[in-house]
């Protein structure tokens, strides 16, 4: 099944296979226009980002799980 970014946001529950090894970096940003949440994505040279536009309970809740899954560093 193929959901457009605002759909994987929208729904209730949702299960994605995430490849973490092509995952380079996330950004959160909060503007004028809203709160967004950006993964940019590389894999055998070629680079792709997706950005979803969040509200505030969702934004903070990406915040906290990505905070979760994310290795430490030191």
């Amino acid at each position: 099944m193929r959901l457009t970014p605002e759909q994987i946001a929208g729904e209730k529950e949702c299960i994605l296979e995430a490849p973490y090894a092509a995952l380079s970096k996330v950004v959160f940003s909060q503007g004028f226009f809203g709160r967004v949440v950006t993964f940019n994505l590389e894999r055998e040279s070629v680079k792709r980002s997706i950005s979803i536009r969040l509200d505030r309970d969702q934004y903070n809740d990406m915040w906290k799980l990505l905070g979760e899954l994310a290795p430490q560093s030191s």
